[in-house]
């Protein structure tokens, strides 16, 4: 599913691990939650949300939602 359809989200690429944080954000988890699910430090976790922070000028995890929302992909990153 990436490749096809995640890599670009609103012409904003992103990596394989900050679609996953972002799939786990649209699930309501949290940082630990996503951490231990990926098998990360939860700080690392932080940086990959201060990474698609900066990606989307945004200062929340209900921006990044709203963004995946305006995208017309919110099912798909669910999915992934």
């Amino acid at each position: 599913i990436y490749f096809q359809d995640l890599k670009t989200i609103g012409k904003i690429n992103f990596t394989p691990r900050e679609i996953d944080v972002i799939a786990f954000i649209i699930s309501g988890r949290t940082t630990k939650k996503i951490a231990s699910f990926l098998s990360i430090a939860p700080k690392t976790v932080d940086n990959h949300i201060h990474n698609i922070m900066m990606k989307l000028e945004c200062h929340s995890r209900g921006n990044i939602v709203d963004f995946i929302e305006k995208s017309g992909k919110f099912s798909i990153v669910r999915q992934y």
